[in-house]
């Protein structure tokens, strides 16, 4: 990051705006968000003949799932049960195409079927189960607890935070009681 985006960073928002040691619990809130974005992990699907390995894996949201063509007929990744698809995703993967890249969005069911159309009868199928954020953790780290609340309030007021645990567009008194009735690890 180049210096002078740090020292905006360090400056902002106004000293009209945040009192004291609020300051530097707004950059650390910062620092805390972005962390939590760097920690998704990349989980890597194997395209043989008629079977995808692993079959079945589990994920989080913000994770991304890669499949790649190894070996076979051309191929496709296709979510939906029972040959059918649901509509979400439908990627060709062959050599030509030998890679799909899918980054798990935060409404996506919990268990999501996905299979090779071509596939598909011969038993191509796989699972991808996603864990659910706990939506009170603003701060990432498992847990609901004092550093969400000290992130819900240097962000009081702000749209479009993390801090806003409900996800209404602000951070306010919502947010604050969400944060203390879910307090504890996040299951």
């Amino acid at each position: 990051m180049k210096q002078g985006l740090w020292k905006q960073l360090l400056t902002w928002p106004p000293k009209c705006c945040l009192l004291g040691g609020m300051r530097l619990l707004f950059v650390t809130a910062l620092l805390l968000a972005s962390a939590a974005l760097a920690d998704a992990d990349i989980h890597v699907v194997g395209a043989y003949d008629t079977t995808f390995e692993p079959e079945v894996i589990y994920v989080n949201v913000g994770d991304t799932v890669r499949w790649e063509y190894i070996s076979g007929a051309p191929h496709t990744v296709t979510t939906g049960e029972n040959c059918d698809w649901d509509g979400m995703l439908h990627a060709s993967l062959s050599i030509v195409e030998p890679v799909v890249e899918w980054i798990v969005p935060a409404d996506v069911a919990t268990e999501l079927p996905y299979y090779c159309a071509p596939h598909c009868i011969n038993g191509m199928v796989g699972v991808i189960h996603v864990a659910q954020p706990c939506a009170a953790d603003v701060t990432g780290d498992g847990t609901v607890g004092a550093d969400d609340i000290l992130l819900v309030l240097a962000q009081w007021g702000a749209v479009d935070s993390p801090a806003d645990a409900d996800g209404d567009g602000i951070v306010d008194v919502n947010d604050l009681l969400l944060v203390v009735s879910n307090w504890g690890p996040c299951a």
